[in-house]
């Protein structure tokens, strides 16, 4: 059971001879998204997709994802969609960013985004993450990081920190 379903705005479904195409519009736990997916095989499923959005909060996702993980049945680790994702602004709060792109592999365990780059603080990011929803630690990320303003990303995230910057 997803706490937050998938709610499909507007779409198009194209199949022809095992394969199909569709563009879509529609929010994800309260995240909007637009973009094109082909579908090269239904069986097994295999899907390419290019999706942008205005805005990703990490905290709205994280709370899909869980929904989404307690419901999950899928035994194995398979591959099931891979594609591109741009998005103009990210919150982790209290952290934000702008312009993410990078390419998103959904596994039927995990989701992984490769050769991400995005804006923040005067600055770039660049790097992977991964979200495995295993116990422990559920999130991996490596990343470089180029010309930050570090005292804008102390004050951002000194909640509680006594003392000045």
């Amino acid at each position: 059971n997803v706490t937050k379903p998938i709610d499909f705005h507007t779409g198009e479904l194209t199949i022809h001879g095992g394969a199909a195409r569709s563009t879509f519009s529609l929010s994800v736990g309260g995240i909007d998204l637009a973009g094109a997916a082909a579908f090269l095989r239904l069986d097994p499923l295999s899907i390419t997709f290019a999706v942008n959005g205005p805005e990703l909060d990490f905290a709205a996702l994280a709370t899909f994802l869980y929904g989404a993980h307690e419901s999950a049945t899928a035994p194995a680790r398979r591959l099931l969609a891979s594609g591109t994702v741009a998005i103009g602004k990210v919150v982790f709060a209290p952290l934000q960013a702008s312009s993410l792109k990078g390419r998103l592999n959904l596994y039927t365990s995990a989701v992984r985004l490769n050769a991400f780059s995005l804006s923040a603080y005067g600055g770039t990011v660049r790097g992977n993450a991964a979200l495995t929803g295993s116990a422990g630690i559920p999130i991996a990320v490596t990343a470089q990081a180029r010309g930050l303003n570090v005292a804008g990303v102390l004050a951002a995230v000194a909640w509680g920190v006594p003392g000045v910057l």
